[in-house]
């Protein structure tokens, strides 16, 4: 995040449209939210009913608010995924996995799922 934030102006123009074809400002707030998701992870803390820190700011063509849920964290992680077939074949998969075996423990509204959350992370 701070590389990112510490290039010139043009190479982060650059950078956020052609790789993500998306404006500086929403590449900077996906990638303060990926930081923010990774130091949870990496200090295993908890996600469950968590508000992290920052917004993500979305891009218009996404129907989409973003909340400080789990769920706006992992549509940040889809945006930023280089892999686009690898996402639909074995993130969303294994995801989807994961809240399948625990969706009579959870609610996924405290994680911010909203009900069509498969058809978001999958368009």
């Amino acid at each position: 995040m701070y590389f990112y934030a510490d290039l010139q102006s043009g190479d982060q123009k650059y950078l956020a449209k052609e790789l993500y074809g998306t404006s500086v400002a929403c590449l900077k707030s996906w990638l303060r939210c990926i930081t923010d998701l990774r130091n949870r992870c990496a200090h295993y803390s908890r996600l469950y009913y968590w508000s992290f820190p920052a917004l993500p700011k979305m891009p218009r063509e996404l129907e989409t608010s973003p909340n400080r849920k789990l769920f706006s964290q992992i549509l940040v992680l889809k945006l930023l995924y280089p892999d686009k077939k690898e996402w639909l074949n074995k993130v969303l998969i294994e995801l989807k996995a994961i809240v399948e075996e625990y969706e009579n423990d959870i609610s996924l509204r405290h994680i911010g799922f909203p009900e069509d959350w498969y058809e978001q992370l999958e368009k």
